[in-house]
């Protein structure tokens, strides 16, 4: 059963939410479906946790742990600092 649930989180993650961990930056690309108001949740990424929330248009992330990064929000680059939350329409 913890292994059907696990599975499902990283559906919804990686599908729902259109998180990419592949390659040198952490990227999203959302692609809720059109009943869900809001999708929240942290990722560990190389050493750095990263809290992102989805809701409407908007993309917010927070980097809660670790050094400087640049993160792709669907097509655009951005810098994410320590203690700053990046707030984005999409």
């Amino acid at each position: 059963m913890m292994q059907a649930l696990e599975l499902t989180r990283e559906a919804i993650v990686l599908g729902s939410a259109g998180l990419d961990v592949r390659g040198e930056m952490l990227g999203v690309d959302h692609r809720l479906p059109p009943r869900w108001r809001s999708l929240s949740f942290r990722v560990y990424w190389r050493g750095r946790s990263v809290a992102i929330c989805i809701a409407g248009g908007t993309v917010q992330v927070a980097l809660v742990e670790g050094e400087a990064t640049e993160m792709r929000i669907a097509a655009a680059t951005h810098k994410l600092t320590p203690g700053a939350t990046l707030q984005v329409s999409v």
